[in-house]
């Protein structure tokens, strides 16, 4: 049983390793497709500009993303004195996962409701509502933590912040060009490729499409590893 158990979380984790490929190779058809349309010898400019984006906005959330996710949830620090079970059950987990005690944060919520961040498992931060703390026993608290903390010893927060960040770019790159293509129109000659002209606007339309179904599929791999 622990082999077939240990064999399924590797599964997991190569399936989700396999899908983040697929969603970064949809990028670079993304801006491939973009750059093709405005002249074939730019297909391959098009793909460095869209990773390049993809590149310099992910640094931008994994330093300031965190932080940001606070301040608009509205979350305070939680003190031992204020939540001492909290306090006590996030170090239990902690001990028990090997990884440094994440900050732990209370959103004055009445609905029960908790929630992982940050982009490194040293620096883990775990928010939880005050509907939370006050419906569950502490048991039933030590299991919803364990769970966010899986989260983020699996690294779980960045790659799926990661993964919604590539989702969000394949939509504003192709909401960008296509926009500016009917406004303005296409420039090219007509002796162009007509055929990879309209398989490049297939894939532009249906690509967020594409981005969102994996993005899902690698959300509820995820969620069943940290189960």
């Amino acid at each position: 049983m622990a082999h077939t158990f240990r064999s399924q979380i590797a599964a997991n984790r190569r399936s989700s390793v396999f899908l983040c490929f697929l969603m970064t190779l949809l990028l670079a058809a993304v801006g491939a497709a973009a750059g093709s349309l405005a002249a074939p010898e730019l297909a391959l400019v098009g793909t460095a500009v869209a990773l390049a984006i993809g590149i310099f906005l992910w640094i931008f959330v994994s330093t300031s993303g965190p932080n940001f996710i606070l301040q608009i949830s509205g979350a305070r620090e939680a003190t031992h004195e204020e939540d001492q079970m909290l306090h006590n059950v996030g170090h239990e987990v902690a001990i028990a996962a090997g990884v440094p005690m994440p900050k732990l944060y209370v959103i004055e919520d009445s609905a029960p409701n908790a929630f992982a961040t940050g982009m490194d498992p040293r620096k883990g931060i775990i928010c939880v509502t005050t509907g939370l703390l006050e419906k569950l026993d502490r048991d039933e608290l030590q299991g919803v933590i364990a769970h966010e903390m899986a989260h983020i010893r699996n690294n779980d927060v960045r790659l799926m912040t990661t993964l919604a960040l590539t989702v969000g770019l394949i939509v504003l790159l192709r909401d960008a060009f296509l926009r500016s293509r009917w406004r303005y129109g296409d420039g090219r000659s007509r002796d162009g490729n007509q055929v990879l002209a309209i398989l490049a606007i297939l894939l532009l339309i249906l690509a967020p499409l594409f981005a969102t179904l994996l993005h899902f599929a690698v959300s509820r791999k995820r969620e069943y590893l940290a189960d």
